[in-house]
């Protein structure tokens, strides 16, 4: 079982990089000048000129809104989309929403049959656990360039995740009577981090947005339980399955509360990740 909760916070580990939410860059540069509002669209050029030419096209209004899709959570099964503000020059404000409907662990396809060969109880378990998730993640992005939202930048953000986790289990007591059981997991996350990215243009409309990396703390708690009346655990075989999900290693570490009828799984988790590729549109 600590096989389990090992891939369990190695596929969470998955997901967390997969998420990534999208940027877009704009055209043009306005020098120090502040927008004219958040709301509004800036209508002058970098030197405050007006003409034709160059001075023409500075002076066409600034699309300030971005819409975008992570197209790398695709590949995990999460849909998450983000909306970017351009503020200021080097200044942008983007809100990005992520849903993941319940689906079998990333990859667990990739290794079941090698799983099946090492044990057949560790690899159905593995295959038969389930994961869904929501995210919300404000953050506010300062650009190192002077080109309005294109470049380089750092962004710090807060995050809230709610993820549900599904976990068989089955094993054969001392007794020798079988113990067949779900589990079922909550892991709550509410903390911020940063992240450094990079964003750039495709035409005029289409922007690509590179996570390069990020990474988030603070509550970052998993806990998951089962409970039921039909099955009494004596003492010893208390014991026996806390001996199974007390796990210490400084990396990952379970805290097991079991009863005659219920057993609860609790772990303050750890540090997580961000990453990801973005397509977007600006309007």
């Amino acid at each position: 079982m600590k096989k389990i909760i090992g891939v369990i916070a190695f596929s969470l580990c998955l997901q967390n990089i997969s998420h990534a939410q999208l940027g877009r860059g704009l055209d043009g540069s306005l020098g120090t000048r502040v927008f004219d509002g958040i709301f509004t669209k800036y209508d002058g050029n970098r030197d405050g000129k007006n003409g034709s030419g160059d001075d023409d096209r500075q002076n066409a209004p600034i699309s300030k809104n971005i819409f975008k899709i992570n197209l790398a959570s695709l590949a995990f099964n999460n849909y998450s989309v983000q909306y970017e503000r351009i503020i200021t020059e080097k200044l942008t404000f983007a809100l990005g929403a992520r849903f993941m409907p319940e689906t079998p662990l990333p990859l667990s396809a990739n290794f079941k049959d090698q799983l099946s060969q090492v044990d057949t109880a560790f690899s159905s378990t593995f295959s038969n656990s389930t994961l869904s998730n929501f995210a919300i993640t404000p953050e506010i992005r300062f650009y190192l360039s002077n080109n309005v939202g294109k470049g380089f930048y750092v962004a710090p953000f807060l995050r809230y995740e709610d993820w549900t986790l599904k976990v068989p289990f089955n094993t054969k007591l001392q007794s020798g009577k079988p113990l067949n059981i779900s589990l079922t997991g909550n892991k709550t996350v509410i903390g911020g981090g940063m992240m450094l990215g990079t964003q750039f243009s495709i035409g005029k409309r289409i922007v690509l947005d590179w996570w390069i990396g990020g990474v988030y703390g603070g509550s970052n708690k998993i806990q998951i339980s089962a409970e039921s009346n039909t099955w009494a655990l004596t003492s010893s075989e208390i014991t026996q399955i806390q001996d199974i999900f007390d796990v210490s290693n400084g990396v990952f570490d379970l805290k097991s509360d079991i009863t005659a009828n219920k057993i609860t799984i609790t772990s303050d988790g750890g540090i997580s990740y961000r990453s990801g590729l973005c397509l977007g549109f600006r309007f």
